[in-house]
């Protein structure tokens, strides 16, 4: 006899069996995606229902992944955002090899490559976001408006952690008044 949930786990493509998740930089095929029969949600990105197919042509860049319904209900229930993003991360992401770094609130000093550079246009000027990773494997971030530093580079820094966050089931270290950068070669 099949449990009748209502329509949450239907409306979102489950039923009592899984959805299939892309994974991958969605972004570079949303054209692609919004003419394909895939859906749409905020916490799970393009999808496709367990009962819709796989395109055959669907991109080399997306991958897809099983998501059981297990991962996102509790018997009839939605699982809390928090604790379902969680599951959506590890689930295309795999678990986290990097670790946080100190105490919210502690300054400490730093040595870290930089590993990845973003700048865009806010309202104050340009906004560098770097990333940067220790000798441990550890992922700390940083914004500013003052600084462009080089990937490839490791730079010694003193910095005041800001908060630990989760991005891609990544654990960061997300740092903010970073001063004193020394090269180290």
């Amino acid at each position: 006899m099949k449990k009748d949930y209502g329509g949450m786990r239907h409306g979102m493509g489950f039923d009592d069996k899984y959805i299939t998740l892309l994974k991958g930089d969605q972004s570079l095929y949303e054209d692609y995606l919004r003419e394909s029969p895939a859906r749409y949600n905020t916490i799970f990105g393009w999808y496709f229902p367990h009962w819709q197919p796989l395109p055959q042509d669907l991109p080399a860049g997306l991958e897809p992944v099983v998501f059981p319904v297990e991962k996102a209900f509790n018997g009839p229930d939605r699982l809390p955002e928090k604790e379902l993003q969680y599951n959506v991360q590890i689930a295309l992401y795999g678990g986290s090899t990097s670790e946080y770094v100190g105490s919210v609130g502690e300054r400490i000093d730093i040595t870290a490559k930089c590993v990845y550079v973003r700048t865009s246009e806010g309202y104050y000027g340009a906004q560098n976001f770097h990333l940067f990773e220790d000798q441990d494997g550890n992922i700390l971030s940083w914004s500013t408006t003052s600084r462009l530093l080089e990937v490839g580079k490791t730079y010694k820094f003193r910095a005041t952690i800001k908060t630990h966050e989760y991005y891609k089931n990544q654990k960061q270290t997300v740092l903010t008044r970073a001063m004193s950068f020394k090269e180290v070669t």
